[in-house]
């Protein structure tokens, strides 16, 4: 009832204010006065006759109560809203990881087929040294380098003798029917003579080019 005469109100009120931008003359005036009757019946007469005849809600025990269970229904209506939501994302999550599992097998099946197997890699070989020539005494052999490059000879005598390198002032012992090698760093250009010293024979010359 307290709504009906709510709405009747409002209605009057909106009625009044159209009336109100009309000219006073004819029905205007006789609707504006009627309207104009209730709205003061309404605050006078309709209002107090409500607050006799219409029975209120009861309050709550308190203000606590009341704004708890309101508080529990929008709890009620968010756990229920989560559970619906979260069931209907329940596919997908269970299809991703078929999805996942399934690219990561075609993934290593084709990295299985692409794999070859490697033995152990050889090793490179080393470079064989030359060891120069063989210096015997039966003529005077000659050898040509350049500066700073490497001279290597071997010598070989039928008895004890010494090997010596002039210019560089190099020597070494030579046992008989022994075949040693020297070698050494062409550091000073020039030619120079490589004998055997107990003989005083020359068995070879060395030239170094600058």
């Amino acid at each position: 009832m307290f709504w009906s005469k709510i709405w009747f109100f409002v209605i009057t009120v909106i009625g009044l204010g159209y009336l109100g931008s009309k000219p006073a003359e004819g029905g205007y005036v006789i609707v504006s006065r009627i309207l104009t009757a209730y709205y003061f019946l309404h605050f006078l007469i309709v209002l107090p006759i409500l607050g006799i005849v219409e029975t209120p809600k009861p309050l709550p025990a308190s203000i606590t109560d009341d704004v708890m269970r309101k508080a529990k229904a929008g709890m009620a209506i968010l756990v229920l809203a989560i559970v619906v939501l979260s069931g209907g994302g329940d596919d997908s999550n269970d299809e991703k990881p078929a999805a996942q599992a399934t690219a990561t097998a075609t993934t290593t099946a084709a990295a299985g087929e692409t794999e070859t197997p490697t033995g152990t890699p050889t090793p490179p070989r080393k470079r064989a040294v030359d060891p120069g020539p063989l210096l015997t005494g039966e003529k005077v052999v000659k050898i040509e380098v350049d500066k700073g490059d490497t001279v290597r000879f071997r010598a070989r005598s039928p008895q004890d003798d010494e090997v010596h390198v002039h210019g560089y002032n190099l020597k070494k012992d030579l046992p008989a029917d022994q075949t040693v090698s020297m070698s050494f760093k062409a550091t000073i250009d020039g030619i120079f003579e490589i004998e055997f010293e107990e003989q005083g024979k020359q068995i070879a010359s060395l030239r170094v080019n600058p």
